[in-house]
């Protein structure tokens, strides 16, 4: 559970709602859920973005059926995870939230900024409480597993426990001589695990309904940025700055390094929800590791240049949130190709404006199809094997429902991780674009996509 970095300011909670209706109708969207046998077939199929401001936070809701997303411009905005159609909004004019959560049993929706926790009612639809925490600085929030407290964590330290229904703060613990900025429960919801920070980086183990200090796991340098427990419940997971990742046992209290997390200096970690893969997200990249053995199983790069780290799965891990730009959030998900005989490969073009998700086919005989989530389009190749066995490059034309693509390579690319297309399209008369191979730039005029084989 991730801390977001704090940026000072003055929480004045007078909030309104605007923008399209609540949304309520339940995802029909099938997808397979994310495992250390299909993250090599992630392709993004979404993405939700802010008025401007820089998204802090996100949270599914435990059905799935809503993302929240909270920003520094004071707005937290509801969507709809199967049509991604414009958001509910949750207004707080002028001012920053970076926190949001929904509670375990969705009637609650918390978000908070440096002087307050809201307490949003999903039922009506309105505030039911304001947690007044001026004089102390809010850094992290989580919902008790029983949903009838929040637990929150502040710079000087201390840990406070309310209670939802009331707005009452039931106990009020001194924990840390630094700040709190990390949460996590273990398996079962017994224990809490606080990370600590800013001169005092030590994670306590306790009982949140108690404040009783079970273990206290000293040996991370510098802050503890997010907590993982593993799904055995006898080790977690930490990972603090300078790409710090550190393995506990629990039962020694030892931490053992792991290999170095992506690139970037703040980064966030969360387990899926089977207990199977860890994911680690930085700026431009993602590692997926085996819970069992933190080996690293696939790593993704991004356009993710966001300062807040945002990693998220769905509760049923058939979705993965993670930070794009400052002003946005990538859905990730497996996407299969269709069956038929082939090799099939799955990939995604986005530009400005919707977000299209294509399937490409090709058959042994020469034909193939390029199809999108409504209509296919036949096409014929021809295939020239060049002077590299590893690279193949085809080269076709298509008719597409807007017009004909014409000028079109497609690089078959096999590398240890499977195969790979990456389809480069320009748009004009004037003959095929070159491959940018000598720059991460896509030139003006040309499409790019790298497809996923998903079916052999």
């Amino acid at each position: 559970m991730h801390n977001s970095k704090v940026t000072l300011g003055f929480l004045i909670v007078c909030l309104g709602t605007s923008g399209a209706a609540f949304p309520q109708e339940p995802s029909t969207v099938n997808r397979t859920a994310i495992s250390a046998n299909n993250v090599a077939r992630l392709s993004v199929v979404g993405r939700v973005r802010s008025g401007g401001a820089e998204i802090a936070a996100a949270s599914f809701s435990p059905d799935g059926n809503l993302l929240a997303t909270a920003d520094y411009g004071g707005s937290v905005r509801l969507w709809q995870v199967a049509t991604l159609e414009e958001p509910f909004t949750i207004k707080s004019p002028g001012n920053m939230v970076w926190g949001v959560r929904f509670s375990p049993d969705g009637s609650w929706l918390a978000y908070w900024g440096l002087d307050g926790i809201v307490l949003w009612d999903l039922r009506s639809q309105e505030i039911a409480h304001i947690i007044d925490t001026r004089g102390k600085t809010l850094t992290i929030a989580a919902f008790t597993p029983d949903g009838q407290s929040l637990v929150a964590g502040y710079t000087n330290g201390t840990v406070e426990v309310w209670d939802t229904a009331r707005a009452t703060r039931r106990d009020s613990w001194q924990l840390m001589a630094g700040s709190v900025l990390s949460f996590a429960y273990a398996p079962g919801g017994e224990l809490l695990a606080v990370g600590g920070g800013h001169g005092d980086p030590r994670i306590l183990i306790l009982d949140w309904r108690t404040g009783v200090q079970r273990r206290a796991l000293v040996g991370q340098e510098n802050d503890v940025h997010d907590i993982v427990f593993l799904r055995d419940g006898n080790s977690l997971v930490t990972t603090g700055p300078r790409r710090i990742v550190l393995l506990w046992d629990l039962a020694s209290g030892t931490p053992a390094p792991v290999s170095a997390a992506p690139g970037g200096n703040d980064f966030a970690a969360e387990g899926s929800p089977d207990g199977s893969l860890i994911v680690i997200a930085g700026a431009g990249s993602i590692q997926f590791r085996d819970a069992d053995n933190m080996r690293v199983l696939h790593s993704l790069e991004h356009d993710g240049n966001g300062q807040i780290p945002i990693a998220m799965f769905s509760p049923d891990g058939t979705l993965l949130a993670t930070s794009g730009s400052r002003h946005e959030v990538v859905l990730w998900a497996v996407v299969e190709a269709q069956e038929e005989t082939g090799a099939g490969y799955v990939g995604t073009w986005e530009y400005d404006g919707p977000h299209v998700h294509f399937t490409f086919l090709l058959r042994p005989d020469g034909t193939g199809h390029l199809a999108d989530e409504v209509h296919t389009f036949p096409f014929t190749y021809s295939l020239d094997a060049g002077s590299d066995p590893a690279r193949l490059d085809l080269v076709y034309d298509v008719d597409m429902a807007f017009g004909r693509i014409s000028h079109t390579l497609v690089r078959l690319e096999r590398t240890d991780r499977g195969d790979l297309l990456h389809w480069v399209s320009r748009h004009s008369d004037s003959g095929p674009p070159e491959w940018p191979e000598a720059s991460s730039r896509t030139p003006s005029g040309v499409t790019r996509i790298t497809f996923h084989r998903v079916v052999s």
